[in-house]
């Protein structure tokens, strides 16, 4: 990721939930956003453009499995590096 120049910073809560998850911060020269995963198999994706503040991206979604998740992390680094 860093060769497409995207930071991200993964976080994994040490606190036991119904529903856990994980998350990641993830920042582009001109975009900054939020993915979280549960263990439900849900996935909320949050970017915000840096010099407007705008919400850019906005997107809740499920998976079944890793392969699902696997793909919606694929078109998510596609999108992000295509924004200006």
């Amino acid at each position: 990721l860093e060769i497409l120049n995207i930071k991200f910073n993964f976080v994994n809560s040490n606190i036991s939930y119904d529903n856990n998850a994980v998350y990641a911060d993830i920042e582009t020269d001109s975009s900054l956003g939020r993915v979280t995963i549960w263990d439900s198999g849900e996935c909320y994706i949050e970017f915000l453009d840096i010099k407007t503040g705008n919400n850019i991206m906005c997107n809740h979604c499920t998976f079944n499995d890793k392969t699902e998740l696997f793909l919606i992390l694929e078109k998510l680094f596609k999108n992000i590096v295509s924004i200006p």
